[in-house]
């Protein structure tokens, strides 16, 4: 295994040890090994990440219409939007309140609130 020194400001070296004394890490190199893969993971990830972002980019423009248009988009738009009413004790307030957004938008209440 090869060596590396390195130099620490005295806040950071104690804070090393005394992640070390928790009992989670063996010594401050062990501790350190891990940061460092850790980090490493990270980087792998966020060039994953962003090669799928440069695709994305790289893809023909479709845009949010073209997208909401497709069947699966528009069955999870209504299941969003719809209303549950979890208990009839503030149920009232609430269907008062449907009421009087179907009445202002000329709509039937079926329109506005729907029930699973």
């Amino acid at each position: 295994m090869a060596q590396m020194n390195i130099s620490v400001p005295d806040g950071l070296k104690a804070w090393a040890e005394a992640r070390v004394a928790e009992g989670r890490y063996s010594s401050t190199s062990d501790y350190i090994r891990d940061l460092m893969r850790r980090d490493q993971e990270y980087a792998e990830k966020l060039a994953v990440l962003q090669a799928e972002i440069d695709k994305g980019f790289a893809s023909p423009d479709i845009t949010i219409r073209d997208i909401m248009a497709e069947p699966a988009a528009k069955s999870w738009w209504r299941r969003s939007v719809s209303v549950r009413l979890p208990s009839p004790i503030f149920g009232a307030s609430v269907i008062s309140a449907i009421r009087c957004m179907a009445r202002r938008r000329r709509k039937p209440i079926s329109a506005i609130w729907t029930t699973r």
